[in-house]
């Protein structure tokens, strides 16, 4: 899946791993599983930057070889990595989310995360039972540090235009790119991404 950051790529991705049973595997998961298991190369995301592409691609490609298949969040973000991934397997589709500036100013400013076992939520489009606590354990929600304090989301959407979205052109030549509509609820995004994997 490609899209700048808070298009909905995590949401998206848990949606289609359940009804496709496909695994979904998110680089920011796996970096602050990373993180937390010591590996010092993963804290970049600390500081709202990309990882490295080695880095990237020595946590991602290892975890591919699932009979299902696989479907990729936040991987491939540069073209080496997508010549990377290329060599390794190949792709079935690429998912482009795409949404306004304004609704994407929206979704960035209410993301909240529960700081004890990483449940995500929004402020508005799924917000907990009680405000400020997590429904599955009880722990504070707050915001990621890597990504959703006001300085680390321009320091990523700039990223994304310098970087990622180079790939667009990269998969369009290819025909494997879906563009969807992400501007809508969970439920239609997923329909409209769900359309468009079955779309010949």
């Amino acid at each position: 899946m490609l899209g700048p950051p808070g298009a909905g790529k995590g949401t998206l991705g848990a949606r289609l791993s359940a009804s496709l049973c496909i695994p979904h595997l998110s680089t920011g998961e796996l970096l602050r599983a990373a993180i937390k298991g010591g590996d010092e190369d993963a804290r970049v995301i600390l500081s709202g930057a990309f990882v490295p592409d080695d880095v990237a691609t020595r946590l991602i490609l290892p975890r591919l070889d699932a009979p299902q298949g696989f479907l990729l969040d936040g991987y491939p973000r540069t073209l080496v990595q997508a010549r990377s991934l290329a060599a390794f397997t190949p792709l079935d589709a690429v998912l482009l989310l795409e949404l306004s500036q304004s609704t994407l100013d929206a979704r960035l400013a209410g993301r909240r995360v529960c700081e004890a076992c990483g449940a995500s939520y929004h402020l508005i489009a799924a917000p907990p039972s009680v405000a400020g606590l997590c429904d599955r354990c009880g722990g504070e929600l707050g915001l990621r540090p890597e990504e959703d304090t006001p300085e680390k989301r321009q320091v990523r959407s700039q990223l994304y235009r310098e970087r990622t979205a180079s790939l667009i052109g990269f998969y369009e030549a290819t025909g494997l790119l879906r563009r969807i509509d992400s501007s809508g609820s969970p439920e239609i995004v997923a329909q409209n991404a769900e359309k468009a994997l079955s779309a010949p």
